[in-house]
């Protein structure tokens, strides 16, 4: 008993030290996000943002009741930085009604969204693979950069996807060692 004791020690010691280890750390992983750093500091990683999309009646805006709104795709500085959903929202509990095809209710709702950046390519298997991903590196350092949100995505209560696209750019700061940035609220009108 004494000696397995020792061996599962050993064992463990062994792989505390790294020789077992299944993290790969290496600056080229897919798996982490491509943005590099060598010297360990904290790089920015993630837009965060809120849209309000609204339908207009009679002047008065009705907002959209969806459990998200997908495909939101942000460009910085005229590169694709991501596309993703917003976060989900119970829409049970809200009081809503059918407008349009849409449900609406009169209260607002805000849709929060992270987009982190993100190769489109997550798989590498042949070398100019590696030479496309070492080239789409977007490395911000701090300033100021232009942000547009290009596009995003609505369901109807038809199962029918409706892409709305915004006309909105909006600068923002990179500051050191932050790893977002928050771009603000956008009430965006469905037609």
């Amino acid at each position: 008993m004494k000696k397995l004791y020792q061996l599962l020690l050993s064992f463990c010691l062994i792989c505390y030290l790294g020789s077992c280890s299944k993290t790969d750390l290496s600056p080229y992983s897919t798996e982490e996000s491509t943005i590099y750093s060598e010297n360990n500091k904290t790089l920015f990683k993630e837009i965060l943002l809120d849209i309000v999309p609204y339908i207009l009646d009679a002047g008065s805006k009705k907002h959209l009741v969806v459990s998200n709104i997908q495909n939101v795709t942000i460009t910085v500085n005229d590169s694709i930085w991501g596309v993703f959903n917003s976060l989900n929202i119970d829409t049970s509990l809200v009081t809503k009604f059918e407008f349009n095809n849409y449900f609406v209710t009169n209260d607002t709702l805000k849709y929060s969204t992270v987009v982190p950046y993100t190769s489109k390519k997550q798989t590498l298997t042949k070398a100019y693979q590696y030479s496309l991903l070492l080239n789409r590196y977007i490395t911000l350092e701090p300033g100021f950069y232009m942000a547009k949100i290009e596009s995003f995505e609505v369901k109807n209560n038809l199962g029918i996807l409706k892409k709305v696209g915004t006309n909105i750019s909006v600068p923002f700061e990179v500051k050191e060692n932050f790893r977002s940035s928050y771009l603000g609220k956008f009430e965006v009108e469905i037609k």
